[in-house]
Order: structure tokens, then sequence, then C-alpha cells
């Protein structure tokens, strides 16, 4: 939508339109980096403050990408009159509390009048930029750590469909809802970078990292660590639209090197709202990166690895 647009130039602009990215980046006059994205969505959640609670924590996700720190957040709520003045209430309360959190600022917001609920956020934060994590910085002989496990979008179809168990939901649903703070903390020093897996699913935005880094990611399919019910839900054929798009788009990506079965291929394509961070970490600091992350009560498996540009952005492989 955006290709051909006449866009300024300026030399402080680290990451925009030209170069995308988890965030857009600016250089400050004091040397900093200004970090900011923008997310908002349909409910994922019956319950309205565990809705408000996730989609600030799905906001927040790109700033912690980028290895930023949050500082501002202005609200973005298209709301259906239909809806009752207190459920929209504590949509807003939960996602307070999730900025709160973060110890970032709610300084305003913009409310619509739409047939269709969707709450989101502007987020603003900084970073320093030496440190700044870009999707073209992982370089060859790294392991990727991630730090959630994958399924949220099947297992919302299957919620759609009446036929998600309560585990699935509860787990699902406090996967979420928890940031991705800890995790950046503990190895914001460590990690060389790292992407928040989102609507592309685990093998798109492991397929920008590595068009955009020149190097080719080994994925370990059956060392991807799921959420309860995903694979049920997948084999029940409760798929959403969004997996189907990120299956034909990035399926000329992948080179499937050994027998995967077709329901796991599934699951790495299902879109995630809320996902992890897949962390890219030099191969002799792996084990110093997952003890940080277990300090910090944060779930971690190594799924993968880095190497030389191959025949295609991704190598696909049950196991290492």
């Amino acid at each position: 939508m955006l290709c051909g647009l006449p866009l300024r130039e300026d030399p402080a602009l680290l990451l925009g339109l030209e170069q995308p990215d988890d965030a857009g980046a600016y250089r400050l006059p004091n040397g900093s980096v200004l970090v900011q994205t923008v997310d908002f969505f349909t409910p994922v959640s019956d319950e309205p403050r565990m809705f408000g609670r996730i989609a600030a924590a799905n906001s927040l996700s790109d700033i912690y990408a980028m290895n930023a720190k949050p500082l501002t957040a202005l609200n973005i709520l298209c709301w259906p009159q239909k809806i009752e003045e207190q459920t929209v209430r504590e949509i807003l309360e939960g996602g307070l509390e999730a900025l709160d959190e973060a110890g970032c600022l709610l300084v305003g917001g913009h409310t619509v009048d739409d047939e269709e609920l969707k709450f989101g956020f502007a987020v603003t934060g900084l970073a320093d930029e030496a440190r700044l994590w870009r999707s073209n910085a992982a370089r060859p002989g790294c392991v990727i750590i991630l730090t959630k496990p994958i399924g949220t979008g099947v297992i919302a179809t299957a919620v759609k469909g009446g036929l998600a168990e309560g585990e699935w939901i509860e787990a699902a649903q406090r996967s979420m809802a928890t940031l991705n703070k800890a995790a950046q903390e503990a190895v914001s020093h460590i990690a060389v970078t790292a992407t928040d897996i989102t609507g592309f699913g685990l093998l798109g935005h492991l397929s920008v990292v590595a068009e955009a880094s020149g190097v080719t990611v080994v994925v370990y399919a059956e060392s991807v660590p799921l959420l309860p019910g995903a694979a049920d839900a997948v084999n029940m054929g409760l798929v959403p639209e969004g997996l189907y798009r990120n299956r034909a788009f990035y399926a000329p990506k992948i080179e499937r090197q050994d027998a995967v079965d077709d329901w796991l291929f599934d699951l790495l394509n299902d879109p995630q709202t809320s996902g992890g961070l897949a962390l890219f970490v030099e191969e002799g600091r792996g084990e110093e990166a997952l003890a940080a992350l277990r300090n910090a009560s944060v779930p971690a498996a190594v799924i993968g690895r880095t190497t030389t540009k191959g025949a295609k952005p991704i190598r696909l492989q049950s196991r290492p």
C-alpha cells in the first residue's frame, strides 16, 4: 500500500518504511534512539480486562523486540455503542494494568465509533543505538531461543468454534498476557538481535530476519514449544485464515530437508497474538542466555541456529 509514496529522507531515521523492522527508530539529538510502534485488534478473549491486558502486551512487544524501554503509550479504541461503558472501562483497566507493569505511561488516546470492537496502543520507547536489535543483525553461528510456546491462532479458532478445552484457553491467555519485558531485560546485553513472533507466524518472522541479515535460519521443528491443545486444534482442522496466508506466502522461502509432519508445519505458520521473542545469540553465549532467562523465570527453548546463506532463508528439519 505504501510502495511508491514520496518519503522524505532524514539522516536521523535509522529504521523506517525503506528498512522495515519490528518498529521505527529515530536518532535524537542527544544520541538516544526513539522507537515507535502501533498495533490494535479485535477481541481475543471474552473477558474485557484480559482482552485489554493482552492488547497492551501485544503492543509493547515490538518495543521489547528492538531492545528498547517503553516510555509512553496512546490508547486506540474503536467502540460500538451497543457495548456498555462498563465493559469498555474494564478493557481500558486491563490495558493500563499491563502498561503499569511495563513502567509505561498512558498519556492519551483516541476513540472512534465503529461497528466492531478494536483496541490497542501506539507505544513510544527509548533505546541505546549501540544495543538496538535490528532485523539485519543476525550472523552465522547464532543459536535461536524462543521465549513463549506457539499456537494462539489455532486455539483462538477453537474457542470461536466452541471446541476449546478450559486448559487450552487458560494457557493461551496466560501466555498472551505475559509481557516480553523480563525476557528482553534478561538478555539485553547478550543477544545479537531479536524479533517478536506475531501475525506472520514463527517461520515468517524468522524468514524476515534471515533475508535481512543474509543468513539461513535452520529451524528444529520438534524443538518448538507448543501451547496445550495446539496440536489437537490443528489436527481437528481448526485453522485460522491467517495460517493459510502465511503458509502460502512463506512456503517458497522454506527448504524442508526431512519429514516434518504437516500438522506441525501448519503450527509453525500459525499467526500469533502477543507471542514470545525469538532471540539470536552467539553460540558461545547460548548457555549464558538460557541461564539468564531461567533466572528471570522466562521459559525458553533453543529452536534453531543460523548458518551461512543457503538456497533459501529457512531450512526446516525435525531435530538438531
